[in-house]
């Protein structure tokens, strides 16, 4: 647990000390602060009328550590007002650290934000007790409407803040239009938190176009903003100085403009030449050109299929046509371009037979790695409020955050038992056909005999 005020100023009086506090779900080569964290706090440092008085720190933990000792470092940095982000993987934790900084009378004022309270609507008011301000959508300019009005003695105004006394949950903060977000990497005092042993991410974008029912960024008024690229290849100038190795880019649509793709792909090569990167795409926005500027870099594509079955398409409100699918496939194959494919199963109407169906079609244009991810119930998607609706009974999820599929209608608790080891088996680096093999004889030899298909 590292924690810490920046610039590096001493505690005065007549200050508001600011912490932002991540519980961040870690590999061993993440950066220390998340992303998130970062560009809240580069938003705030750049408020120059703000910024001289308030001291922001930021108090980066994991979801493994206690929250009796979260609490207590929390507690040392004397804050007066503490923003925790909240995601489907510290759900829990952060409940039991703000139960904790309550119990040992802190009295300052704490926001919670992040994807798990975005989604989230009248519940707020009775799953996170001991909180002051609820934020939902994007921070930045939320985060500092709180910051003001705490520093003028006021309630916070504006869209996308709530308390649990709000009578209504709806609407989303969002930056201005023809606003951008202050990029983290153009302050110096953040490059060492978010690069870590040549290892850092980067987004060019947020938000999505598309609504596919299971993913968390489809909410109701939800906002796609392109970055613009005037400081780009300053950016990533700072980030080579920085030693960046290893960089991915977190937008999950990269390639959908794609002459804007193509613009930033020559900058990365340009600035960033001995930087191995990590993109996601969708193969439908793959093209012949794209691929073959790829085909010239150090990249590995990271393409969420997620299903191939048009049943289950349909029912995720998640298409592509099957054509431009196979061509892109098929151009990845014959490039050399590094790709790896996912497939999430437990999903609506996929059954055993189609998921497998999937992952041997996929596996014969030779990708890097095929991986198996679970579905996720996450909070407010439109999967989440159909569970209750159109597939009430039909589709069970765990009751523990993160709430992963246990059955369906179409897939029986064993099988899902199944895929989950083999999704573990495929983390750990085994081969995708060994895997697939080994799940495939399960199947078949414990229908023959007519027995259930063994939990593992």
């Amino acid at each position: 647990m590292t924690g810490g005020f920046f610039p590096n100023r001493s505690l005065s009086s007549g200050v508001t000390r600011v912490v932002l506090l991540s519980l961040n779900w870690h590999r061993a080569k993440d950066p220390r602060t998340p992303l998130g964290t970062a560009y809240l706090y580069s938003w705030l440092s750049q408020q120059a009328d703000l910024w001289p008085r308030i001291q922001v720190g930021l108090l980066d933990a994991t979801v493994n550590d206690q929250a009796c000792q979260v609490a207590e470092e929390a507690l040392a940095m004397l804050p007066d007002l503490l923003g925790i982000g909240v995601y489907v993987w510290n759900n829990s934790l952060v409940r039991q650290v703000v139960a904790s900084l309550r119990a040992e009378g802190y009295r300052g004022k704490i926001v919670l934000g992040g994807p798990e309270i975005s989604y989230a609507t009248d519940d707020l008011r009775t799953e996170f007790p001991g909180v002051d301000f609820f934020v939902k959508g994007e921070g930045e300019v939320a985060l500092e409407e709180i910051v003001r009005a705490t520093l003028e003695q006021r309630n916070p105004e504006g869209l996308g803040i709530y308390t649990p006394s709000s009578t209504s949950f709806e609407g989303q903060s969002h930056l201005p239009p023809g606003t951008e977000p202050v990029q983290p990497q153009s302050l110096p005092e953040l490059l060492p938190l978010i690069v870590k042993e040549g290892f850092g991410r980067i987004e060019f974008q947020r938000g999505c176009l598309f609504a596919c029912s299971f993913c968390a960024f489809p909410f109701k008024d939800r906002v796609f903003t392109e970055f613009g690229m005037r400081t780009l290849r300053q950016d990533l100038r700072r980030m080579r100085e920085a030693g960046i190795r290893e960089l991915a880019v977190l937008d999950p649509i990269f390639f959908h403009h794609k002459e804007r793709a193509k613009t930033i792909l020559r900058a990365l090569a340009e600035e960033l030449p001995n930087t191995r990167l990590e993109i996601q795409s969708r193969l439908e926005h793959l093209d012949s050109d794209l691929i073959e500027q790829l085909s010239h870099m150090n990249v590995r594509l990271e393409c969420g299929v997620q299903s191939l079955d048009p049943q289950v398409q349909a029912a995720i409100h998640r298409g592509g046509k099957p054509e431009v699918i196979e061509a892109s496939l098929g151009s990845l194959r014959d490039s050399g371009v590094e790709f790896e494919v996912h497939l999430i199963f437990g999903l609506p109407y996929q059954t055993k037979e189609s998921l497998v169906r999937d992952a041997d079609y996929l596996l014969g244009f030779r990708p890097r790695r095929l991986r198996l991810f679970p579905l996720l119930d996450h909070r407010g998607t439109t999967l989440s409020r159909e569970t209750q609706t159109v597939y009430r009974d039909r589709l069970t999820f765990s009751d523990t955050f993160p709430r992963q599929i246990e059955e369906t209608r179409w897939m029986p608790r064993e099988t899902v038992a199944v895929l989950k080891r083999a999704h573990l088996e495929l983390e750990e680096g085994q081969g995708a056909r060994v895997v697939l093999e080994h799940v495939r004889a399960l199947f078949s030899g414990c229908q023959a005999r007519g027995e259930p298909i063994p939990a593992v």
